[in-house]
């Protein structure tokens, strides 16, 4: 209808299935201060009414908005501000969305941030579990993006410096550190590539590096010699990974949960028998815009730190 009506107030206030607990929209404070006093006195258990800057019916990073906090015979009005929750300010143009395409690509991105100095992006997939057939060319993929991973329960992955991101991201200056995740699973898990942005990259040239090596591998080709090495890469993990008494009984326990112990028996083998084009087949298969998830942790010093930075020097 394009303007507001008394059903506006009315349809939260006589929901049929009479929840408990409440968090509603109003588009002027008045209202929002109507709505809160009728549900003082209805059999609720606690109901937030909020109403945004700038005639919004929600909370936004345009500026402060107005709480409602309700209980049975109680109302308490607080103003909270976007910065009370670590987010900056924006004009409503930062709001708008676009067609259904450029929504669910921002639907799909997290972006979280957190106290330190350094910015995290870790782009993850939606792939098949262990026993998958896929799986094997999975793990060959990933070593030639990400590098063999140390499979021994005591060791750490080192950089692997002939892997694609590698060469891609860490030695252009791009990125800190680059790599990938696969993990054997019972049911379909994630497979991630990762980058740690080297100041002062700007994260989405990072991001945008990232995505083009993945598109480099769905685009192929994959030659017969990179996954020849890769091969050779990852049998010698498994090998140095089962090397001691303690990683064998590790692995025999893993793969009697996650597969089978002939899954485990025949590891080298169905890596041997991988081929260019299974590791083409499943890029293309698993590494699609709509199945990955983009996510990316902004780090900030503490509020501790700020308050250091802004005391006085001493000199």
């Amino acid at each position: 209808m394009g303007i507001s009506t008394v059903f506006n107030i009315l349809g939260p206030l006589t929901n049929p299935a009479e929840p408990p607990y409440h968090l509603i929209g109003a588009y002027s404070i008045e209202v929002a201060e109507l709505m809160a006093e009728a549900l003082a006195g209805m059999s609720i258990q606690r109901a937030f009414v909020v109403h945004g800057a700038e005639g919004w019916d929600e909370p936004t990073p345009i500026g402060p908005f107005t709480l409602f906090d309700v209980v049975p015979g109680r109302v308490t009005p607080s103003t909270r501000a976007p910065a009370d929750y670590g987010l900056a300010t924006c004009g409503p143009e930062a709001l708008a969305g676009g067609d259904a395409g450029a929504n669910a690509r921002a639907l799909a991105r997290v972006i979280r941030r957190g106290p330190g100095d350094t910015v995290y992006i870790e782009i993850a997939y939606h792939v098949p579990g262990a026993l998958h057939p896929d799986h094997f060319p999975l793990v060959v993929m990933d070593t030639i993006l990400g590098g063999a991973h140390a499979m021994s329960m005591f060791a750490e992955d080192e950089p692997s410096r002939s892997s694609r991101l590698y060469r891609a991201l860490v030695e252009t200056g791009l990125a800190a550190a680059a790599g990938s995740q696969l993990i054997p699973t019972v049911a379909p898990f994630l497979y991630s590539v990762s980058a740690t942005v080297q100041a002062p990259t700007a994260p989405a040239e990072v991001e945008v590096a990232l995505l083009a090596e993945v598109q480099r591998m769905v685009d192929g080709p994959v030659s017969q010699a990179e996954v020849a090495k890769a091969i050779k890469q990852t049998q010698a993990e498994f090998v140095y990974g089962v090397e001691s008494v303690t990683d064998q009984a590790y692995w025999l326990g893993f793969s009697e949960v996650v597969a089978s112990q002939d899954w485990l028996e025949g590891y080298l083998a169905r890596l041997a028998a991988v081929t260019p084009a299974a590791v083409q087949r499943v890029a293309a298969t698993y590494l699609q815009a709509d199945q990955r998830t983009i996510c990316l942790l902004y780090t900030s010093p503490s509020p501790r730190d700020r308050t250091r930075s802004r005391m006085p020097s001493s000199a």
